[in-house]
C-alpha cells in the first residue's frame, strides 16, 4: 500500500479509487483490514473512504473519462469488497451479539444503485440484526408487503440524490443554531395565529351556541380519528394495490371533505 492509505484522507481515497478501477476486490479488503487495525470503525470508513471514491468514480463516469464497463468493473469490485468486509464490522469483545430484530435493507423503487444498501446492511448485521435485503429496483408494493410479513423493526432505504437534494442539505447543514432557533419561533408564530384564527371561524359556524363544547369536541375528533385510521388503511391498501392506490383513495376523500365546505352556512 502506497504512504498514507493506511489513514483516513487524501491517499486513502485515491488509492482505494484506483484499486476498485483495476477491479481488485481482495486488495480493496485488505485496505479496509489496515484502516481497520488503525482504530477506525467500519463504519467510518465507509463515509470517509469508500463513498468518497465511489463519488469520484461516478464523476469520471459522468465526465466521460471513464466507460460503462469500466465503471461497472470497480462498482463490482467495492461490492465484492463489501461482502468480504463483514468481519471487519463486528465489534470487539462480543462473542454474542444481542438479538434486535430484523431489518429490511433496500433502495427505493426505480434507484438502480445499491451499495450503500450494501454497505448498511453490512453495519447492521454487526449490531445484530437478521438483515433481509432485496437491495435495488424492488417495487415498493413488494417491500411493503415483505416489511408486514418480516415484522421487521427497523426499515433501511437508499436512494441517489439528484443536484436539486444536494443543494438543500448543503443549505441545511449550512445553517446554523441561531438560524434555526429563529425559523422554529417564526413557524411558532405563524402557527399559533392560524390555529387562532382557525378557531374563531369555528366557532362562528357552529350550529348551536349552547352547544359549543360538545360541537368543539366533535370538530376535534376529526382531526385526531383520521390520524387514528389512517395507518391501518396503509396496511391495508399498499401490499394489495400499491402506493397508487392509496393516493387514489386518499384523492377521493380529500375531494369529498371539500364537497363537505359546501354544506356549510355562508358567513355574512
Amino acid at each position: 500500500m502506497p504512504q498514507g492509505a493506511d489513514e483516513l484522507g487524501e491517499a486513502a481515497i485515491a488509492h482505494f479509487q484506483e484499486t476498485a478501477l483495476r477491479g481488485d476486490a481482495p486488495s480493496l479488503v485488505a485496505q479496509l483490514a489496515g484502516l481497520r487495525l488503525r482504530g477506525f470503525a467500519l463504519a467510518e470508513l465507509f463515509d470517509e473512504v469508500v463513498t468518497p471514491a465511489l463519488y469520484r468514480i461516478g464523476e469520471k463516469w459522468a465526465q466521460a473519462k471513464l466507460s460503462v464497463a469500466e465503471e461497472h468493473v470497480a462498482a463490482q469490485a467495492v461490492v465484492d469488497a463489501v461482502a468480504r468486509a463483514q468481519p471487519l464490522a463486528e465489534p470487539p469483545g462480543e462473542p454474542v451479539r444481542p438479538d434486535r430484530g430484523t431489518a429490511i435493507v433496500a433502495a427505493v423503487a426505480g434507484e438502480l444503485h445499491d451499495i450503500a444498501a450494501r454497505m448498511g446492511a453490512c453495519l447492521l448485521r454487526a449490531q445484530g440484526f437478521e438483515v433481509l435485503a432485496p437491495l435495488a429496483q424492488t417495487p415498493a408494493h413488494d417491500l411493503a408487503d415483505l416489511i408486514l410479513r418480516s415484522r421487521a423493526s427497523l426499515v433501511a432505504l437508499s436512494s441517489t440524490m439528484n443536484a436539486d437534494i444536494g443543494e438543500q442539505v448543503a443549505m441545511s447543514v449550512a445553517a446554523n443554531v441561531n438560524q434555526a432557533v429563529a425559523a422554529y419561533v417564526v413557524f411558532g408564530l405563524a402557527t399559533t395565529v392560524f390555529l387562532s384564527l382557525h378557531s374563531g371561524l369555528t366557532l362562528r359556524v357552529l350550529p348551536d351556541p349552547r352547544h359549543r363544547g360538545r360541537d368543539l369536541g366533535i370538530f376535534n375528533l376529526t382531526n385526531t380519528v383520521p390520524s387514528l385510521i389512517m395507518p391501518w388503511l396503509t396496511i391495508a391498501i399498499v401490499p394489495a394495490r400499491g402506493f397508487a392506490g392509496l393516493f387514489v383513495l386518499l384523492a377521493i376523500l380529500a375531494s369529498a371533505a371539500a364537497a363537505l365546505l359546501f354544506t356549510l352556512k355562508r358567513l355574512d
